[in-house]
């Protein structure tokens, strides 16, 4: 009994001790579990920030293989407009091929540049580096191609009426040490007066495409181009539209259009008279009696009208233009070979100016008068064998009312 009772006091004894060594342990559940819950947090967000990684890795690298393909795609429909470019140069034997693609509005050329190009079917001239893009003054624009055996491009700036009144009294080889080129330039097989010719604007014997603007007038070009091949061959562009049917002026030979793709630039379409004034924005009026009345519409900018017509006591035709200006110009379309007499002029109470000259063998008169009030420009010319007696601002004076 007394074994029993000292056993018991002994086990209780150790219960106790058990009790207070287990109190005194740290414990370990929760000093461990955080430390565990940390870990694995970091360890999720370093998973997170390699998947981002590897995710923008992936994205970048579709994204730079798409714009390889893009690149390339674009690049194979550039070789394949200007291939066909160059193939059309070699079935008609041209060095170069120009077209029209646009007009170009002063003080915007990059942005007129721009809109020309995207309006294009041709896609290689999106590819039309800046360096060979030359902005001259003028409101027109020009694409120029020079074909694949070319060697050089040239661009002069070019004014017609700056040429040497009598040039033949002049040594030719002067004009040409005294100029800004070293050599003869000549277009349908007629040497270059070089007195008209300025200064080089662009040369390159990178013959890459060009794009030009030129041309204030829509009758007075003022840039030339030259192309040279391999074998020294040349030919000279002077870049401008026909009045006639607003396609580009080619030379005889040695260059071709773009083709029928792009179309013209500044068609013409016949109309009524009534058409006219209602675009024209003005009253016109013509002699009483006339015959065999044409109206035509050019889509020029600003829009011209132009009438010709026959009178009962006059074998000549007669042509009447009028066209919206701000300021007073040449729009007769008519670029004398010879002028022979020029004198300022009354129409009415308008100022004008009377020329006489002559044109592939035929004698030319044209007057011309400038509405300041209302910025009209007008013009009557008319041509024949010959003219002597004949009094144009006559005719002129018909018009007024």
């Amino acid at each position: 009994m007394h074994n029993r009772f000292l056993m018991s006091i002994l086990s209780l004894f150790l219960l106790c001790a058990l009790t207070a060594c287990q109190n005194t342990f740290p414990d370990t559940a929760s000093s461990v579990v955080p430390s565990e819950t940390a870990a694995e947090e970091v360890s999720m967000e370093s998973t997170e920030e390699l998947a981002t990684e590897k995710e923008t890795a992936v994205i970048e690298r579709e994204s730079a293989v798409n714009a390889s393909n893009q690149t390339s795609s674009h690049h194979e429909v550039d070789d394949d407009s200007l291939c066909l470019m160059y193939q059309q140069m070699e079935a008609s034997d041209s060095l170069c091929a120009v077209e029209y693609i646009g007009y170009c509005e002063a003080g915007d050329e990059e942005a007129s540049i721009t809109s020309a190009i995207h309006g294009s079917s041709y896609v290689f001239m999106n590819y039309i580096d800046l360096e060979h893009r030359i902005i001259s003054s003028g409101e027109e624009i020009y694409c120029i191609v020079p074909c694949e055996d070319a060697v050089s491009i040239t661009v002069y700036a070019y004014d017609p009426m700056a040429c040497e009144e009598d040039s033949s009294e002049h040594d030719s080889s002067e004009h040409h040490s005294s100029g800004h080129h070293a050599e003869a330039i000549f277009y349908n097989g007629e040497e270059i007066d070089a007195s008209c010719i300025g200064d080089v604007l662009y040369s390159s014997e990178n013959t890459d495409p060009i794009i030009l603007t030129c041309n204030v007038s829509d009758i007075i070009p003022n840039t030339i181009v030259v192309v040279t091949d391999a074998s020294g061959e040349s030919v000279t562009l002077v870049p401008s539209l026909s009045l006639k049917d607003g396609s580009v002026v080619l030379p005889d030979q040695g260059a071709c259009g773009f083709g029928p793709t792009t179309g013209l630039a500044n068609p013409c379409e016949d109309c009524s008279l009534e058409d006219i004034m209602e675009e024209i924005g003005c009253e016109l009026y013509l002699p009483e009696g006339r015959e065999h009345q044409h109206c035509t519409l050019y889509s020029t900018e600003p829009v011209m009208g132009e009438i010709t017509f026959k009178l009962p006591d006059y074998e000549m035709v007669f042509c009447y233009r009028v066209q919206q200006s701000s300021t007073s110009l040449d729009i007769s379309g008519i670029y004398l070979d010879d002028v022979l007499d020029e004198d300022s002029c009354q129409v009415g109470s308008y100022s004008g100016i009377c020329r006489r000259g002559t044109l592939d063998g035929a004698t030319v008169d044209i007057c011309q008068w400038y509405d300041e009030e209302n910025q009209m420009m007008y013009s009557l010319s008319t041509q024949a064998d010959d003219l002597d007696g004949f009094d144009i601002e006559a005719i002129a004076e018909m018009m007024i009312p």
